[in-house]
């Protein structure tokens, strides 16, 4: 940084500016490793994005000679996600004669900044974690994941489906367990369809438990330390086989799920991931993280109101549940 050291100078915060500036245009906002993976991802507009589910499977079922096909309208259901104002937990003010009292400030200001800075790279996966961890009501008024979804919210006698697998080992009886839920979940018309499950996702939040599922699926993998980015996976082909077509596994390990809650230590999902719009989970994007800087020029606003020096950002968009049946949550003893 130019200047002479222990001079904070107009010229130190425009270079400060300039270097945050350029390291913004740098980053890709477009790209979150664990939302776009793992979520239905999209861009949107509004207040909020209403995304509508088909009413019917693509199981066959037998036509009888002389008898008329099955026409008629469907239940309409959707799900629906809120956009929102997302910034970050603490924006960064520090006042001009701060600097010009205590020079070396600028110094943790840069520091600062570059922390305030990096949480933009990856909200959407925050806010991700955050509805999962909630488990919030869907749109069949139960909770995202339960042993008690009602296949069609106004057809009864269409019975139940679980996607909670409560209590069990990570291991193979525990993935076969899930699996078999996130197999055996029907669509509203009551009907499973064998081949909708083909690429799944082993969701897990800690290294111990991402360890336990690479010995599973891909044996020979190499397993991340812990020191290892949100949004590491390994993908695998496997001897698994389910309708006829290859089943393949990916191993995302995302440490954001866990809280202060013990529970989050433990839980594991399998979610499915063959479609890219048919998925458990919604993120809905309508701005992408906008800079915020304010007072480089001694002529700006902030700076005349008040000697402040402000850096922020802001960010427009949404994350909730989307197809409870597209993913299974497992709890290890």
């Amino acid at each position: 940084m130019a200047g002479q050291i222990g001079i904070a100078s107009s010229q130190n915060i425009d270079e400060l500016f300039k270097s945050i500036e350029t390291a913004w245009m740098a980053t890709d906002f477009t790209k979150d490793n664990l939302a776009e993976k793992i979520s239905f991802f999209k861009q949107s507009t509004g207040k909020s994005v209403v995304i509508p589910l088909s009413n019917s499977s693509s199981a066959p079922t037998e036509l009888q000679m002389g008898a008329d096909r099955q026409y008629g309208s469907q239940e309409l259901f959707s799900v629906a996600v809120e956009h929102k104002t997302l910034v970050p937990l603490q924006s960064i003010e520090i006042f001009n004669s701060q600097l010009l009292m205590d020079p070396y400030q600028l110094i943790q200001l840069q520091e600062d900044a570059t922390q305030v800075l990096a949480g933009a790279r990856n909200i959407w996966s925050l806010e991700l974690a955050k509805v999962i961890n909630s488990n919030p009501v869907g749109f069949d008024g139960v909770t995202h994941f339960s042993a008690v979804h009602p296949v069609n919210p106004v057809r009864p006698l269409l019975g139940v489906y679980s996607n909670d697998a409560g209590t069990v080992e990570l291991d193979e009886a525990g993935l076969a367990a899930a699996l078999d839920l996130l197999n055996r979940a029907p669509a509203l018309d009551g009907l499973i369809d064998a081949s909708r499950v083909k690429r799944v996702a082993i969701v897990v939040p800690t290294i111990a438990l991402f360890n336990k599922a690479i010995r599973l699926v891909a044996p020979m993998a190499l397993v991340p330390t812990a020191g290892t980015a949100a949004g590491t996976s390994v993908a695998a082909s496997t001897p698994y086989s389910l309708g006829g077509s290859d089943y393949s596994f990916e191993v995302v390990y995302n440490p954001l799920l866990v809280t202060g809650v013990a529970a989050t230590l433990k839980q594991w999902y399998v979610m499915n991931l063959t479609s890219i719009t048919k998925r458990s989970f919604i993120t809905s994007i309508v701005s992408y993280p906008i800079l915020n800087l304010c007072g480089a020029s001694p002529n700006e606003y902030s700076r005349l109101q008040n000697d402040g020096i402000r850096i922020s950002w802001t960010a427009v968009g949404g994350v909730g549940p989307g197809i409870p049946r597209e993913a299974v949550r497992a709890t290890s003893p």
